[in-house]
């Protein structure tokens, strides 16, 4: 769940993460690979990313390179040898989100929300794109960046307070 909530990636590009594909000198995850479970099976298979823009370097937060040192350092950096089924993957998020009182996230809510911080974090939605791997910007603005209440709150008293000051 980490991964998912600390890089945007899609499911299948996570469990399609190998070791290797850690850059430690740039800190980013080389993504070129995700795996996809066909008619919801739990056979795999290991593919290209959803898009051309799906090959790209997505950036190693600090917080999340903590979590990652310490492990293996072959293979799938979920599941090892051999990748994890989807059932088991359905599994570990059920688990996890009943420890932290999250029930029903599916990983896909954490793509969104990711989008949604680097937005109010002040990146460019060029950016945003680009770390997503969205291949139309279009997407990234009408799909994946949501307005929050508390974000518009304060642009209206932000907007107030200029109000007031010119008044």
């Amino acid at each position: 769940m980490m991964l998912l909530l600390f890089t945007g990636m899609r499911r299948g590009e996570v469990l399609g993460l190998k070791w290797e594909d850690m850059d430690l000198k740039k800190n980013v995850f080389h993504i070129e690979r995700s795996i996809t479970f066909p008619r919801g099976r739990n056979d795999c298979v290991v593919g290209k990313p959803k898009t051309e823009s799906g090959l790209r370097d997505v950036p190693i937060s600090p917080e999340l390179m903590k979590c990652l040192q310490p492990m293996e350092v072959q293979g799938y950096i979920i599941g090892g040898e051999e990748p994890i089924t989807l059932s088991i993957h359905r599994r570990m998020m059920e688990r996890i989100g009943r420890t932290i009182n999250l029930h029903g996230a599916s990983p896909h809510i954490f793509r969104h929300s990711y989008a949604t911080l680097l937005n109010d974090a002040g990146a460019s939605i060029k950016t945003i794109q680009s770390i997503i791997g969205h291949s139309d910007v279009q997407t990234t603005i009408n799909r994946y960046v949501h307005s929050r209440e508390d974000k518009k709150q304060e642009a209206v008293r932000s907007v107030n307070e200029m109000l007031a000051i010119r008044g």
